[in-house]
């Protein structure tokens, strides 16, 4: 039997009657001159994929010391040491969720232009009888639109930059 020379074309997924009908209707074909020629399997039955996201901030907890879409250690390490220094800081105190969160993307597309990649973001702590909304809401808003994708992690901050209350975000570069 010959092959059908490869096609520059992928061709589309053939659904299971199609498959069924096209095969039916290749019994009653002849070739030609005598020639034989080999038809690929068109029907790929289709395969379960495993979703293409990456795990949700939100289901990760706040209080281990691995960090949430954790730093590179050497990134974390010089940060915690004072090393280096966030690029910019954005304090969310006594704003609403709505005013917190277009402050917050306003800065990170600011900081994606200027290629600045450590911003330090402060939600405050909360007390132990009214918690810190923004503290819990902000790994949901990093990975939702128009967030999704610009940050690469999120960290707790360490003490002289505001400890429980504030998060290291990593932003990707443009």
């Amino acid at each position: 039997m010959k092959h059908l020379p490869p096609t520059r074309f992928t061709s589309p997924q053939l659904s299971e009657e199609d498959h069924t009908l096209w095969h039916a209707s290749l019994t009653e074909v002849q070739p030609l001159h005598g020639k034989a020629y080999y038809l690929p399997d068109l029907y790929t039955p289709p395969t379960k994929q495993k979703p293409m996201h990456s795990p949700i901030f939100s289901e990760l907890s706040f209080d281990d010391d691995r960090g949430l879409y954790a730093f590179d250690p050497h990134t974390l390490r010089r940060l915690t040491r004072q090393r280096i220094h966030p690029d910019m800081t954005v304090d969310l105190h006594d704003l609403t969720q709505t005013e917190a969160h277009a402050r917050l993307v306003r800065t990170i597309e600011d900081m994606m232009l200027r290629r600045q990649r450590i911003l330090l973001v402060i939600t405050g702590k909360g007390t132990a009888e009214r918690p810190s909304i923004l503290r819990a809401i902000l790994p949901r808003w990093c990975e939702e639109a128009p967030l999704r994708g610009r940050v690469i992690a999120l960290h707790h901050a360490t003490q002289p930059h505001g400890g429980k209350g504030a998060f290291y975000l990593h932003l990707r570069t443009l």
